[in-house]
């Protein structure tokens, strides 16, 4: 192992997202995690995976980078002589390594801002998964993300790349570490952006008041999910991260993605539907009568989307900051029209994202650029939203498939969000077929029988709604060619 040194250059300084993840990182939450199955013909040995990760490091810029003040500012700068943060563990199990990622401290000055666990000797948990012919050895291999280092974008891309150069390493091909992967790019895009949502702000009072008018109501409001917890304000500081999981197969991913284009919705929208749906059962139950009502979600939206001179394979943390906030109107009776519900919601995410609303947000959040969020993460807040969301659609094409030696046959993601007064997030992508789903939750601020009943009326509305095989068209149908799972892309 190379020793570890930080004399090199300066790349640029911390955006104020990466401040707040930063912030977080010092209060051990929004610590990103990601569980890899790997399957290869003959087992993989720890030389193997050390190996391919030295080359992953050497080639990405964006691994090799640590946290530094400069002239009173934090900055990132380049690692010159980088390390691994590696372990291999024997004999473990799956949730320890996952809960000690999810709260484990980067040395930010020396980096490196990421780390790997390899664990051998367990059972998988996803035994639904197709294991390929001739690749029968399973191998669970774990990272860990600063968060402030990467957006789920740019993790997945990692993801693909450690599985191209692992096939290379079992074959023995030579990898050459002077050929970089990936582009790291600095916010200056958004950045221009945003000053122009802030000239639009300057001479557009009536949209400034709604912005600033919602902002006070999300930050002062009470959502649903809080009013059926009986969990006492300011306990999140003590609580949990925890996470449940489900996976759809592929017979019931393809018919949700199939019923999703028939009936003119995009599956984001689809989803924070029946999210919406199973909320306002889990207040039935618990003997709350409510009327119409606004639900508020916050949902995270991929920058890149925006920028006028896209950057290939674009790594950082691009993420909107704040997260886009959707407030959507919701019949008591949502459940018995579903499909025109989610057609409401489909419009409403629709407008906003064409609208640049999270760009616009950001704009009137007016952070510094040097600002330190550690506030925040002591404060004690209640706030309107009642969840966010992750979602980055169909990641099948970032990650090769074809590999002669090595399959990534399984992965889901999960993200910290203790210490804080977040409720939950609900973190989801497809890849190969199947639909995979995380739900990270704070126990301090939602229970665990909580968090379970809603999971499971999440998917018992899926597959009723399912059923339902009459269909309405709407107003303006889906092309063939639009993507209906990002819409609204990724990730935290």
């Amino acid at each position: 192992m190379e020793s570890s040194s930080s004399e090199g250059r300066w790349i640029n300084p911390l955006a104020p997202v990466e401040l707040f993840f930063e912030g977080g990182h010092q209060q051990g939450t929004f610590m990103v995690c990601y569980h890899l199955i790997l399957n290869t013909a003959q087992p993989l040995s720890e030389e193997k995976i050390q190996q391919t990760l030295l080359h992953l490091c050497r080639k990405v810029l964006s691994l090799r980078l640590c946290i530094q003040p400069r002239n009173g500012v934090q900055w990132f700068r380049e690692i010159t002589k980088p390390q691994l943060d590696f372990q291999e563990i024997a004999g473990g199990d799956v949730q320890s390594v996952i809960d000690g990622l999810r709260q484990y401290r980067y040395d930010v000055t020396s980096g490196p801002l990421w780390c790997s666990r390899l664990l051998y000797d367990v059972t998988t948990d996803a035994t639904e998964m197709d294991i390929p012919e001739g690749l029968e050895y399973m191998t669970h291999l774990f990272l860990g993300f600063h968060h402030g280092l990467h957006d789920a974008t740019s993790n997945i891309k990692v993801c693909g790349w450690f599985v191209d150069i692992l096939n290379d390493v079992i074959a023995g091909v030579p990898v050459d570490d002077d050929i970089q992967l990936g582009n790291y790019a600095s916010h200056e895009q958004t950045d221009r952006l945003v000053a122009e949502k802030k000239k639009i702000l300057e001479v557009n009072s009536k949209l400034k008041s709604e912005l600033v008018y919602e902002t006070v109501a999300k930050k002062s409001g009470l959502s649903l999910l809080r009013m059926i917890n009986p969990v006492a304000l300011g306990s999140e500081k003590n609580g949990k991260a925890l996470h449940l999981k489900h996976m759809l197969d592929r017979p019931t991913t393809s018919r949700f993605l199939n019923k999703c284009r028939a009936e003119g919705v995009t599956v984001h929208a689809a989803f924070t539907a029946l999210a919406n749906v199973a909320l306002l059962d889990i207040v039935r139950e618990k003997g709350i009568l409510i009327d119409d009502c606004i639900m508020t979600s916050s949902h995270v939206v991929n920058n890149r989307r925006y920028w006028r001179d896209p950057i290939p394979d674009a790594m950082g943390c691009h993420v909107c900051f704040p997260l886009l906030d959707l407030q959507t109107l919701t019949p008591q009776n949502a459940s018995k029209n579903f499909w025109n519900y989610a057609r409401s919601v489909h419009i409403d995410l629709k407008k906003q994202l064409d609208s640049g609303k999270s760009l616009l947000q950001t704009a009137l959040d007016n952070s510094s650029p040097n600002q330190d969020f550690s506030d925040y993460y002591q404060m004690t807040a209640t706030g309107l939203s009642n969840y966010s969301t992750s979602n980055m659609g169909d990641v099948t094409p970032m990650i090769s498939q074809e590999r002669e030696n090595v399959r990534l046959t399984y992965f889901y993601r999960t993200i910290s969000v203790n210490h804080t007064s977040n409720t939950l997030s609900h973190i989801m992508h497809t890849y190969r077929g199947y639909f995979i789903y995380v739900m990270d939750y704070n126990t301090g601020t939602v229970q665990t029988k909580t968090a379970e009943r809603l999971c499971q009326k999440i998917f018992t509305h899926l597959e009723k709604v399912l059923k339902d095989k009459k269909i309405i068209p709407p107003k303006v149908p889906l092309p063939r060619s639009h993507t209906i799972f990002t819409d609204v892309e990724e990730v935290v």
